[in-house]
């Protein structure tokens, strides 16, 4: 029975490892996006009144 347990511990703990190691990589590539994009989110955060993204982006 105690060997069931373990083994099913054990899956746990690699999940969440797993989870732990995805989340790393989704910050790290937020990070990226975030530098090399910044003027488009500027642009985004920053739109004119009654104005689109496209409309001011092709401006």
């Amino acid at each position: 029975m105690w060997g069931q347990v373990e083994s099913d511990l054990n899956q746990l703990r690699n999940i969440v490892d797993q989870g732990q190691s995805i989340a790393f990589s989704m910050v790290n590539a937020d990070d990226v996006l975030r530098h090399r994009f910044q003027s488009c989110a500027t642009l985004k955060t920053n739109l004119p009144s009654n104005e689109t993204f496209s409309s001011t982006y092709q401006t």
